[in-house]
């Protein structure tokens, strides 16, 4: 199975209060994260992380501990923060580091970025673009096009997501009260100003 996630910042202790994290330090952080992407992702599971997986990398050791305490093959997708891809040993824990990519999840086509993007290789066929970056600060304009979704850990309650499961979850969110309505009236309205 493919998950699919962004944003972790491991070793970044502000991060926990510029995005209000619900952890009391770094450490506490670094541990639920695991632990909630453990009982998601099996060994045979693939994840994407789309970015900014440390920050501000102090020792090497630390971050392959993280690594390889993490379940399943891991690809990344290089966010402004990944400084540290210029430590080789790292580098080797991932299946793969790409600036963005485009694969293809049970026949659906993705294309995976740190950034989000207004078009995107044949969004109008109906392919997905999954981002990061924007952390929880995304509002409604994010979820203006169909089939982009936000995988930043902070909206995904820190654990990888299939991209079903980002898909009932941007239906839910369209279907609450009082939420933005993206395709239709609301939509148009946001366009035309």
């Amino acid at each position: 199975m493919k998950y699919y996630i962004s944003d972790l910042h491991f070793f970044h202790d502000n991060i926990i209060r510029f995005e209000n994290r619900p952890f009391k330090d770094m450490y506490e952080m670094i541990t639920s994260m695991v632990e909630r992407w453990n009982e998601t992702v099996t060994p045979a599971d693939e994840v994407y992380v789309l970015g900014d997986v440390f920050f501000k990398v102090k020792d090497s050791r630390q971050c392959v501990a993280i690594m390889k305490a993490l379940n399943g093959t891991k690809y990344c997708i290089r966010g402004n923060h990944d400084k540290w891809l210029r430590n080789e040993t790292i580098v080797s824990k991932f299946a793969s580091v790409k600036d963005m990519d485009y694969i293809k999840d049970n026949g659906r086509m993705i294309m995976l970025c740190h950034y989000p993007m207004e078009s995107w290789c044949a969004r109008s066929h109906g392919s997905y673009m999954l981002y990061g970056h924007v952390h929880s600060n995304w509002g409604s304009i994010s979820r203006a096009l169909p089939n982009r979704y936000n995988v930043c850990c902070e909206v995904l309650n820190y654990r990888p997501h299939t991209l079903d499961e980002l898909i009932v979850d941007d239906m839910d969110y369209k279907n609450k009260p009082g939420s933005p309505r993206i395709n239709g009236e609301a939509h148009q309205r946001e366009s035309e100003e």
